[in-house]
């Protein structure tokens, strides 16, 4: 469905929520994708390791590419942003685990970010 010109509330949703964590520093240990937790069920930690952070200079570099390339996406199309970041944290954390083993802790918006930027390419892409 498309939004065209409508706020995006749902990248400020993502955005907030990533900032709301980091004033929880005590969250971070049971949230981060921690590949030792994974394995003994703590499957969650694929999905919320994307939104915690390591430093203050990582939460906002993060949050500032994902507030606007997430913008633009879902501003062109808010059904597509709601898919992407449904379903990209899972997707990247199994790349994690299959393509990098030796990875066993990961925090951060930043294949989010990648990805949202790379969408709204290819949306522009589609429109001309």
């Amino acid at each position: 469905m498309k939004h065209r010109n409508s706020w995006p509330w749902v990248t400020a949703l993502a955005v907030t929520a990533a900032w709301l964590l980091a004033l929880f520093p005590s969250l971070a240990s049971a949230l981060l994708f921690h590949r030792q937790a994974m394995g003994d069920g703590e499957f969650w930690r694929l999905w919320t390791g994307h939104w915690i952070h390591f430093t203050p200079t990582h939460l906002v570099l993060d949050t500032l590419v994902l507030a606007w390339a997430g913008s633009m996406v879902e501003r062109r199309d808010r059904g597509h942003w709601l898919i992407f970041l449904a379903t990209a944290p899972w997707i990247i954390s199994a790349g994690l685990l299959v393509f990098l083993p030796d990875l066993e802790i990961y925090g951060g918006l930043s294949g989010l970010a990648t990805g949202a930027v790379v969408l709204w390419v290819v949306e522009l892409q589609e429109r001309s």
